[in-house]
């Protein structure tokens, strides 16, 4: 099975709104998931549950995001904007031939777990990404159709 890393902004100007970004990333991780039927990694997503954001530990979850993308078969970018430690994710992943693909252009909100009938423009720039993907990842031999 193909595993893919998630890259979502955390970070917010309130507590209230890094939740929501962790939420949001939750929600298109399980879209993901269900949609192209392939294993999502993003431990970030429990570190930022677990623990403070200090300095300190943005840099130990960083360094620990690094491993796991150099692992991954592919690096995915969600959320409607590419955030610095996004940008760094992309870097490793670059510098590790991991495939990136910038999904932030789809916006912020995932779409509702388990959709996969489109019908506003955005919905039809995911369906077009669904049907590009699919096959992509399948002449990669990462998934089957």
């Amino acid at each position: 099975m193909a595993m893919i890393y998630l890259a979502h902004p955390y970070f917010a100007d309130t507590v209230e709104g890094m939740q929501a970004n962790r939420k949001n990333a939750i929600r298109w991780g399980l879209w993901i998931a269900s949609t192209f039927k392939i294993a999502v990694s993003a431990d970030w997503i429990w570190w930022c549950e677990a623990l403070v954001e200090t300095p300190e530990n943005r840099e130990l979850g960083l360094a620990c995001d690094d491993q796991a993308i150099a692992k991954c078969d592919e690096f995915w970018m969600v959320g409607g904007r590419v955030s610095s430690g996004m940008a760094r994710g992309r870097g490793v992943a670059c510098d590790h031939r991991v495939l990136v693909r910038d999904l932030t252009v789809l916006g912020y909100t995932a779409p509702d777990f388990g959709t996969s009938l489109f019908h506003s423009s955005r919905d039809r720039l995911f369906s077009e990404f669904i049907v590009n993907t699919k096959l992509e990842l399948h002449e990669r031999g990462l998934i089957e159709l």
